[in-house]
């Protein structure tokens, strides 16, 4: 099932056949400095099926849509999983968003792009959105002041950035 999607990417519920995928994502070191150990593959198996085949989902998995185009029109597409977003309840009435994306992914405005694209979907649904971060994650912040989040401190040695959508 299809969360949402733009031109390049589709957030979709996760499945199982994920797993391999997702294990070549949160096994890396250079993914994982500032979140926490990389993971064995038990632990991913555990760990996709809690947070993302969970009812309802944490994660979702994320897909760049590959193909032939023409002009504007996709002629040939194809998708295929480069990472995963954070999409779930935060608090009574926030929804948390984040995003972890194979590195061969950095630096083409795919993490601005899901903020969006998740933003979109949490102004119908909650008062306000959180992103939280490492201090070390400058590119995080950067992102989440851009898109209008404010920071609002610090939490379980993570930094706290808040969206409201009700005008507060």
């Amino acid at each position: 099932m299809t969360l949402c999607s733009s031109d390049r990417l589709t957030v979709r519920r996760m499945k199982l056949s994920d797993l391999d995928e997702l294990y070549s994502l949160i096994s890396n070191p250079e993914v994982m400095r500032y979140i926490e150990p990389p993971y064995s593959h038990a632990h991913t198996e555990k760990f996709l099926r809690e947070a993302g085949l969970s009812e309802p989902p944490l994660i979702y998995a994320v897909d760049k849509k590959e193909g032939l185009q023409n002009n504007a029109c996709t002629v040939s597409a194809e998708s295929r999983f480069i990472g995963y977003v954070i999409y779930h309840s935060y608090n009574q009435d926030g929804i948390e968003i984040g995003w972890l994306l194979k590195p061969e992914e950095w630096h083409k405005g795919y993490a601005g792009e899901l903020t969006g694209m998740l933003l979109d979907m949490a102004a119908g649904s909650a008062a306000y959105a959180v992103i939280e971060c490492s201090p070390q994650q400058e590119i995080t912040r950067r992102i989440a002041l851009k898109s209008g989040f404010v920071y609002s401190g610090m939490t379980d040695g993570c930094e706290v950035f808040v969206k409201r959508f009700d005008g507060i």
